[in-house]
């Protein structure tokens, strides 16, 4: 039987195959694990955010940032606690716990329960609508990452 197949169709069933194959090999590569439980698969829409602001964004999803507990594994840190809480200062501590940066937090989780984020750190980072309060809250802390 002689089948006619658009080159559209073809086109659309190799990017769904090459899709597929890639995002096997990015879940089975043991590095990056702090991203992947962020995005568990390849990221498909653009941010269109300034380049700064998507610096920002890549460091606290890997967590490669300047938060004192990263520091403290780079050996540029005394003890990677936080400064108020004498907690390990991560990601998590500083977008959703640290209470220096209460009153900046506010305002980010309100933004966030508008667009309909569930408050945790990997839909927060994961959310490409969040990513702008985000960045927001990153800058009212004044903290550099």
């Amino acid at each position: 039987m002689n089948t006619c197949v658009s080159y559209a169709d073809i086109c659309q069933h190799l990017r769904v195959h090459f899709d597929d194959l890639w995002n096997t090999q990015y879940q089975s590569d043991p590095k990056g694990t702090s991203y992947k439980a962020v995005f568990p698969r390849r990221r498909q829409e653009d941010l269109r955010l300034v380049h700064t602001d998507t610096v920002s964004l890549f460091r606290l999803r890997t967590g490669h940032c300047k938060l004192h507990l990263h520091l403290f594994r780079l050996g540029l840190h005394q003890d990677g606690l936080c400064d108020v809480c004498h907690t390990p200062e991560t990601v998590t501590h500083f977008l959703l716990d640290c209470p220096q940066y209460h009153a900046q937090r506010v305002i980010l989780l309100a933004n966030l329960r508008k667009i309909g984020v569930s408050v945790n750190t990997a839909d927060i980072l994961r959310n490409p609508e969040a990513a702008c309060h985000v960045q927001r809250f990153v800058d009212a802390t004044n903290r550099p990452l």
